[in-house]
């Protein structure tokens, strides 16, 4: 099986890139595909225009987005439709071979770690230094990917 994961900012990466190790392990051919300018909104059009055109080749696309607060939940709900409750603050939204992992408000929130620092390319750096450092995120960044590896494999 073919899969191919985006995901929307730095930190999302970092437990994108964490969600792959997890899968990897399964013999799933999958890859990541991140890019600096790269937004949720932005993820969203190109997927859509993929959708439209038919140009999805991977046989899953897994993207990895934050709800965001106020109005700009409208782009999520307007693309997914309606969003399941997979754990706490964690959402999963399906449309076609698209499936959507979406932390609510946003990563930042749900880890509960300062959202400038994760604002860079060193974002996944900081992260495994401070999962070094704080079993409390450390419990809570396993227990995230956990909650999508399990979901994903259960829906293979």
């Amino acid at each position: 099986m073919q899969v191919l994961v985006m995901s929307e900012c730095y930190l999302n990466k970092c437990i994108a890139e964490m969600f792959v190790r997890d899968l990897k392990k399964e013999n799933i051919n999958i890859k990541i595909k991140h890019d600096r300018t790269q937004g949720r909104d932005r993820i969203l059009k190109e997927v859509d225009n993929w959708v439209k055109k038919r140009r999805i080749e991977a046989e899953k696309l897994i993207l990895i987005i934050d709800y965001e607060e106020g109005i700009s939940r409208r782009y999520i709900n307007a693309f997914f439709g309606n969003l399941d409750t997979l754990d706490k603050n964690i959402f999963v939204g399906r449309r076609g071979k698209i499936i959507g992992y979406v932390f609510d408000p946003y990563m930042e929130k749900v880890l509960g770690v300062n959202d400038d620092q994760f604002k860079s390319e060193n974002a996944c750096e900081i992260l495994r230094r401070k999962l070094s450092n704080d079993e409390r995120l450390n419990e809570k960044v396993s227990d995230i990917v956990k909650v999508l590896t399990k979901h994903f494999q259960e829906l293979l």
